[in-house]
């Protein structure tokens, strides 16, 4: 909603109507395929047609809160996650709209999906989502199967443990931190949304980006997950092994052997960077198996380089556009998010497009 905010006093400079409750029902089209409007759903019950004098722009997001389309379109995605932090009216009605008036929507699917979704160690993952959501899971400290093995390097893309965890028991990868976490988060000087560390950096105006929630506010997270029973915490690994329903001995044994490498500063099983090897070594011990966060879906419309929507012949549709999430042509499988921000970045850049094409000024 734009109430409140500072694209709503732009829009009521320009004398922009913004119609709430008022959900799109279809595209009108003419003779010719061009799109010329849309019909919608009045707040009163009844029926609006909205007639176009150059366009229809399409950008009402992805599909991720329909959860039984996205456990259709993307089953693999949609089981590795345990919380839903997408917005609810995200269930790909610009999509459908798009498809029905001629559109492709993209072959592959892709959800950007985040490892901040921690479950109870009996619990699963997929739908209906049984999580909380702590941002631990995202920093590269010590990661364990349910056999309490190593199985990957912790310094990697986001969603890359979601799928290396896909592939153990239950599908399931705990993530594991001591009494030095803090200092180690700092060390580890993770970007982007994942940061829990308050950034220093200011733009040219000396404003602060806002990078990192800052600790109290992950630290708050951590202990409600553990008073829920979701993290486990505890003074010695054999007891965090008891609490997380692996084998002490295999967890105990994988520690020793973790910090073994750390102390030596070469990680020579899986290749991890010096500055991520830190020890596991000051009690008390925290764990929680972490699935990802729902996000978005990033397999919308297929577009031409001006926003267009594409038909099956790979042609514009004249009169329409799809921009953000309800398009596509950008991803696919997955969200590189070594680009940090960058999907916030196409979004905004595209719907400017978008605009700017329509009017004929591009």
């Amino acid at each position: 909603m734009l109430s409140g905010c500072y694209l709503k006093t732009k829009a009521d400079e320009w004398g922009v109507a913004v119609d709430y409750n008022t959900p799109m029902l279809q595209l009108v089209q003419d003779e010719s395929g061009k799109v010329t409007g849309a019909y919608a759903e009045a707040a009163d019950g009844g029926y609006v047609k909205y007639n176009a004098s150059k366009a229809v722009i399409l950008a009402t997001g992805g599909y991720e809160s329909d959860h039984e389309l996205l456990e259709l379109l993307n089953p693999e995605s949609a089981a590795i996650c345990g919380y839903n932090m997408a917005w609810p009216t995200c269930t790909g009605d610009g999509i459908k709209a798009g498809i029905w008036a001629g559109g492709m929507k993209d072959d592959i699917p892709t959800l950007m999906t985040f490892g901040r979704a921690p479950v109870a160690p009996e619990g699963r993952f997929g739908y209906p989502y049984e999580g909380m959501t702590s941002w631990m899971g995202d920093q590269p400290f010590l990661k364990v199967n349910m056999n309490g093995e190593r199985v990957c390097c912790e310094t990697s893309p986001y969603d890359y443990p979601l799928h290396i965890a896909a592939q153990q028991p239950q599908a399931k990868l705990a993530t594991i931190w001591d009494a030095n976490d803090h200092d180690q988060i700092v060390a580890y000087h993770t970007i982007g949304c994942s940061r829990i560390n308050p950034s220093t950096t200011v733009d040219a105006q000396g404003v602060p980006t806002g990078e990192g929630m800052g600790f109290e506010a992950s630290d708050m997270m951590i202990e409600a997950a553990v008073e829920a029973g979701v993290l486990q915490r505890a003074d010695t690994i054999e007891e965090l092994a008891e609490k997380m329903l692996m084998p002490p001995a295999a967890l105990k044994a994988t520690v020793e052997r973790y910090n073994e490498l750390a102390a030596k500063g070469v990680d020579e099983d899986f290749g991890k960077p010096a500055k991520d090897l830190l020890p596991l070594n000051t009690p008390p011990y925290t764990a929680g198996y972490f699935g990802g966060h729902v996000l978005c879906t990033l397999d919308g419309l297929k577009i031409s380089p001006h926003m267009q929507v594409l038909d099956g012949e790979k042609q514009p549709i004249e009169g329409l556009y799809a921009v953000g999430n309800c398009s596509g042509s950008m991803y696919a499988a997955t969200y590189p998010e070594l680009f940090i921000g960058n999907a916030n970045g196409r979004t905004i850049a595209q719907a400017r497009h978008a605009v700017l094409h329509m009017l004929g000024e591009v």
